[in-house]
C-alpha cells in the first residue's frame, strides 16, 4: 500500500466517524485495509520524529469546524 493510498483510506474512515447523518454518508473503511493504512502511516510517522527530531504536532481547528 502507498503512503498516499494509506492517507485516503484514514481520511475516509475519519470521515464517516464523525458522519452525524442517519443513515450515514460515508462508509466505514474495510478493517483490515483501515488497520494496514494505519501501521504504513505509524511507520512514516516514526520515521519522520526520527529524522526532525520532532515530538509533538500542533493542530490547528480547521475554519468550518466547531469548537
Amino acid at each position: 500500500m502507498t503512503i498516499k493510498q494509506a492517507i485516503k483510506i484514514v481520511e475516509s474512515h475519519n470521515k464517516w466517524r464523525r458522519d452525524n447523518n442517519v443513515p450515514p454518508k460515508y462508509q466505514m473503511a474495510d478493517v483490515k485495509k483501515l488497520g494496514i493504512a494505519l501501521d504504513v502511516l505509524l511507520i512514516v510517522a516514526k520515521d519522520y520524529c526520527k529524522i526532525h527530531d520532532v515530538d509533538r504536532v500542533q493542530i490547528k481547528p480547521k475554519k468550518n469546524q466547531k469548537k
